[in-house]
């Protein structure tokens, strides 16, 4: 995997995690796919494991870029060789630790989401596995910050890249960064839009 370094933006470290976790807890309080995978609450003990779990994922198999040393947002990629996880993935990144009821929720939606993603994307990508910004420093550009240089990477290597929000409020950003919606459809036995979004090298 390529060693992308981008000068405005900090590579998050293993030191970093608790605030790259505590950064996301705060974003993701009210997404409608967290409440989905937690039952439709957002105890902070279990979402944090979740979010932990997302992290170490993307610090072993990905890059994972924030905004300054305060870790105000957290931009986590996975490239074409490392969207796949496997079970043993799941146990070496903590997946463990989430109580089990919401571990069979979590590969609801990943069937789901994976089937979704399969049929949308064939060739190699970067999949943009997590974007979240602390609320209180939301509009500020910190998404992006975080975002542009990544592009601009890929429109110059020619990657296409992928991504799946469940607030609609989030479609007008991602399509301003020339992501484009392929699939809307809801995730198993709930009312929460599933959006895929891909996006294609300018």
């Amino acid at each position: 995997m390529q060693n992308l370094i981008f000068p405005d933006l900090k590579i998050v470290q293993n030191s970093d995690l608790e605030k790259a976790t505590r950064t996301l807890l705060l974003a993701f309080e009210h997404d409608p796919c967290l409440r989905y995978l937690l039952n439709n609450s957002y105890p902070e003990r279990e979402a944090k494991f979740i979010h932990n779990f997302v992290l170490k994922t993307g610090l072993e198999k990905g890059k994972v870029y924030t905004t300054s040393e305060n870790v105000e947002g957290v931009a986590v990629w996975l490239p074409p060789e490392s969207i796949k996880l496997s079970w043993f993935d799941f146990i070496k990144f903590g997946g463990l630790k989430i109580p089990l009821k919401h571990i069979l929720k979590m590969n609801t939606y990943d069937l789901h989401a994976k089937k979704i993603h399969n049929s949308v994307v064939k060739s190699p990508h970067w999949y943009l596995l997590s974007l979240s910004v602390q609320p209180i420093q939301q509009g500020k550009s910190l998404g992006t910050k975080m975002l542009k240089p990544m592009l601009e990477f890929f429109d110059m290597t020619k990657q296409s890249c992928y991504l799946e929000t469940h607030n609609q409020k989030n479609i007008p950003f991602y399509e301003k960064n020339g992501f484009k919606i392929m699939s809307i459809t809801k995730l198993p036995n709930s009312d929460t839009n599933h959006y895929s979004m891909l996006r294609h090298p300018k």
